[in-house]
């Protein structure tokens, strides 16, 4: 997948060894010093917003470091990338022996390392374009930040984006444009997808966000395309969302008044809910659902090759369907804001155009208006399309 250029601006912050014993909990401490001694790796995810939410706090932009205190009530997960240089498949081997050695390291200090929590990019990590690409590839705003042990004079440099830092002084959670995974067009239009909105539900029901991005539209199309799938509104991970919150009353609780407020369930009860997913899913799969397989390191870089290529041939053969198409069997005029922009859509072979109420001719995907606000994550303008409806500052 090609980056859509975001023009983030990219801040660091040095941490130094001393200071960082000051700031942050033992528990983080020990992970940090076990990490400090390991090269080409950066900490991305929970430990790396934990890190910045402690220095906010600190200095009194916010009151609560959401990242560690939240309903949830665990410390984060460890989300890393490992950098290599040459080709993948010859460094695959060296790779699977180095995460090996870091899950036995953490143990000692009573951390567990996921296998699917380990992301491989191909670069040197003191690149300034390679900093700003893995910024700009993150699924939240929140998430545009990460931790980088210097090797030499025992400090830490964090980087992060202005709208990680926006964010979260105003505890919002908002999915971003570069990860393929949270976002789906929508006859063109960007949206969240079923994985999307989920990332968004998770966050607020486990208090790590006060408000997420939302709008009424998503909700609506995302019911609308569910119905015509037959599955749940959250598809497969309303399944794994109900799995995870098994042990949690208080976020039992949580999540279902949101289900119910977004109107995604007519369910109140969370066993009912989990048992109806659970229903779906074996009847979908043929298979019991199964919360958190494990998994091997060389399954999940396999797992994530597949898919690669899986969206490659998609798109290749989109490509070809097109060519050889007469095009445009429906046309719309959407109505989902001010714009009003005209749609042009080919079920053969999904071509789209779209074409603005002010305009004569179409233009690209990431010019229309609805979607420039996406990318470039400018969507306080709209402050109707949070939820819960109480608007941010």
């Amino acid at each position: 997948m090609h980056l859509i250029p975001l023009k983030r601006k990219v801040s660091e912050i040095e941490i130094d060894k001393k200071e960082a014993s000051g700031l942050f909990p033992k528990k983080i401490i020990k992970v940090l010093e076990v990490l400090a001694q390991e090269k080409n790796m950066i900490v991305k995810g929970g430990f790396a917003k934990a890190v910045l939410g402690q220095i906010l706090k600190n200095e009194g932009r916010i009151k609560k470091n959401r990242a560690l205190e939240n309903e949830w009530d665990v410390l984060p997960d460890i989300d890393l990338i490992l950098t290599f240089t040459g080709t993948k498949n010859k460094s695959l081997p060296g790779l699977t022996k180095r995460v090996e050695h870091l899950i036995e390291k953490l143990k000692t200090v009573g951390f567990e390392l996921n296998n699917r929590d380990i992301e491989l990019i191909k670069g040197n990590p003191e690149n300034e374009r390679m900093i700003k690409r893995i910024l700009e590839s993150r699924d939240m705003t929140i998430n545009e930040t990460i931790l980088m042990p210097k090797e030499k004079g025992g400090y830490w440099l964090l980087y992060h984006t202005k709208k990680a830092i926006r964010d979260t002084v105003n505890a919002i959670g908002a999915i971003t444009v570069n990860s393929v995974n949270v976002r789906y067009y929508d006859y063109g239009r960007m949206r969240a997808s079923y994985y999307g909105l989920t990332r968004l539900i998770r966050s607020l029901a486990e208090g790590k966000v006060k408000h997420i991005y939302l709008p009424d539209w998503w909700i609506e199309r995302t019911k609308e395309k569910a119905k015509q799938e037959n599955r749940p509104n959250l598809g497969l991970y309303g399944t794994i969302l109900a799995e995870r919150y098994v042990g949690s009353l208080k976020i039992q609780k949580r999540f279902m008044n949101i289900l119910n407020d977004l109107s995604l369930t007519e369910l109140e009860n969370f066993q009912d809910y989990r048992k109806k997913q659970a229903d779906w899913f074996h009847s979908y799969t043929g298979n019991k659902f199964v919360l958190d397989k494990e998994i091997s390191f060389e399954q999940v870089q396999k797992q994530s090759y597949e898919k690669k290529q899986r969206y490659s041939g998609l798109k290749q053969q989109r490509k070809i369907r097109q060519a050889s198409c007469s095009h445009f069997v429906e046309s719309f005029i959407c109505t989902y804001c001010p714009e009003q922009c005209k749609i042009k859509h080919c079920e053969k072979c999904n071509k789209l155009e779209v074409i603005p109420k002010k305009l004569s001719k179409p233009i690209g995907l990431n010019q229309i208006p609805c979607n420039i606000a996406f990318i470039e994550s400018k969507f306080y303008w709209g402050k109707k399309a949070f939820f819960p409806k109480t608007s941010p500052e």
